[in-house]
């Protein structure tokens, strides 16, 4: 192989693991809010006693009141991003800054 084959391979193999540092950070940053750890779990059973207290409710009509709000936050929530829509985003991010850079 020549010098020109070995810098393209290179040129490819950074190229390959500056998309996979991208995909975890994009994932990590733009990825599912949904983990409910045993403290944040804790804090939002107290903050059910405190409304429920304060403004003279009963459990079930606090839990009609969270049925509705997540049913109303859920249909406008933003798109999943898996791991391979995140891939597909990157390399769509990353061939249209190069095809500007380029044009300029």
């Amino acid at each position: 192989m020549s010098g020109k084959a070995y810098k393209l391979l290179f040129l490819f193999f950074i190229w390959f693991v500056y998309i996979t540092i991208g995909i975890f950070i994009f994932k990590a940053v733009e990825g599912s809010d949904d983990i409910v750890t045993e403290k944040t779990s804790a804090e939002l059973e107290k903050l059910k006693q405190n409304v429920t207290a304060n403004y003279n409710m009963s459990e079930s009509e606090f839990d009609s009141i969270v049925k509705q709000i997540q049913a109303a936050t859920s249909s406008s929530s933003g798109p999943e991003w898996s791991y391979t829509n995140t891939l597909s985003f990157i390399i769509q991010l990353l061939t249209t800054i190069g095809k500007l850079t380029n044009s300029l």
